[in-house]
């Protein structure tokens, strides 16, 4: 692994996102991903897939997919994370199981960003998760999902 590499594209100011994209994960792991975000962020705004908006509230969340809701999206700000400004997207792909995605722009990373503390917090979501797959990648709407190879992606692990 290149951290060298890993931190030019992450750092890459090219007018896209980079995506952290998760294989769907149990949805029981993820009310403890958005908990933890939560932790880190002081504000934002979540909608469902109807466009209603949820309150600003992990509970409140957690609720929402406990009720059935297909899709949720949330914006999340913060001073002091390690992205300032994150989204969010949590899609049911499959009977009780959770796409996770979280986007952000090169330029919300704190500007002393280390690529260590990247990495720790990217395992941290994905440890909580406990989905198979991570990709970090350039957002590219012709991404052939969950395809380590496909053009964007400039990293990824497997958990065995």
């Amino acid at each position: 692994m290149d951290l060298q590499k890993i931190t030019e594209y992450l750092l890459d100011n090219d007018s896209t996102t980079r995506d952290i994209t998760f294989t769907p994960a149990v949805l029981a792991n993820v009310g403890p991903l958005i908990r933890l975000l939560m932790a880190d962020y002081q504000q934002g705004i979540f909608f469902n897939q109807d466009g209603v908006q949820i309150e600003f509230d992990s509970q409140a969340i957690c609720s929402s997919l406990d009720r059935g809701a297909v899709f949720v999206y949330g914006d999340l700000e913060s001073e002091t994370a390690l992205f300032r400004k994150i989204k969010l997207f949590l899609d049911w792909e499959e009977e009780g199981l959770c796409a996770v995605e979280l986007s952000f722009f090169p330029d919300d990373l704190q500007p002393d960003f280390k690529i260590e503390q990247f990495l720790s917090k990217l395992n941290l979501w994905w440890d909580t998760l406990q989905a198979r797959e991570v990709f970090v990648r350039y957002e590219n709407a012709s991404w052939e999902q969950y395809n380590p190879n496909d053009l964007g992606v400039f990293y990824h692990q497997t958990r065995t």
